[in-house]
């Protein structure tokens, strides 16, 4: 029988998988912005066109997004209300009926995320510029005592008693995040279109600087040219002059020769 050949596994670059899982994990403010940073990097990396090392297997994946989804999804588009009287409806809302706020529901305790962001942190402290390394992570875990398990998981639930945020305060949270960053943006494109403005500024100085140089250049040029058509005239007729002269002291030479011929001559014959 012929031997079933297994498919090649996939694999994905580390920094591909470290944003993976940080695109479905709860991030605090300073891990969302390293998630914005690896995203600029893996950016970089395309337009300069670096060849990446791809080295951890994508199977890995199927084992750590699911629970990190977990945990996602409770506390942004999967909230319910405790009780059944808890939501308002809208026209509660516009006859000027108290707001109540909608608590999230609660999420099982996750032992194994709790670890990562122990060890991940203990990384950044002691090398921020550290790659996390999940299969790692993974294996360790897997090799884990069970009771070493409970305790994380223990960790994990007082974590998560001590979360108490509502819904509202998430959101508020996230749009005053959102303001920041658009505030941000429109000041950096407000200080970008000033130093454009003021580059072209200067860009039309120097051309109009050039073009006052271009002309005088041109003006210089036709007075040379002038000047060149005099010389070449005043040359044409001094070396007609010459030329007249020369033909005349040969003739007064030739005329010379012939008087002192006739004159001895006569000096002969007397």
């Amino acid at each position: 029988m012929a031997k079933v050949r297994k498919p090649p596994v996939e694999k994905i670059s580390e920094l591909e998988f470290e944003i993976r899982i940080l695109e479905q994990s709860q991030l605090s403010d300073r891990e969302a912005a390293r998630l914005n940073n690896l995203k600029v990097k893996r950016e970089l990396d395309k337009t300069l066109g670096l060849k990446v090392r791809q080295t951890v297997p994508v199977n890995l994946l199927p084992r750590l997004v699911p629970q990190v989804l977990e945990t996602e999804d409770w506390e942004t588009e999967d909230l319910e209300p405790e009780d059944s009287d808890v939501g308002v409806s809208n026209s509660e809302v516009e006859n000027g009926a108290p707001e109540k706020k909608i608590r999230k529901r609660k999420k099982a305790a996750n032992g194994f995320n709790f670890y990562v962001k122990k060890i991940r942190q203990a990384l950044r402290e002691d090398n921020p510029g550290a790659t996390l390394n999940m299969e790692t992570v993974q294996s360790t875990w897997s090799k884990m005592p069970s009771d070493e398990k409970v305790r994380f998981n223990k960790l994990s639930q007082e974590e998560l008693n001590d979360c108490d945020d509502t819904v509202e305060d998430k959101l508020k949270a996230k749009k005053e995040r959102d303001s920041k960053y658009r505030q941000k943006k429109s000041e950096e494109n407000r200080l970008n279109e000033t130093e454009v403005n003021v580059f072209r500024e200067d860009f039309a100085k120097v051309l109009d600087e050039k073009k006052i140089k271009v002309d005088i250049l041109k003006n210089v040029k036709e007075t040379l040219e002038n000047e060149h058509e005099l010389n070449s005239a005043e040359l044409g007729v001094v070396s007609k002059m010459i030329i007249d002269q020369d033909k005349e002291e040969q003739s007064l030479k030739s005329r010379q020769r012939d008087l002192y011929s006739h004159h001895k001559k006569c000096k002969s014959i007397l």
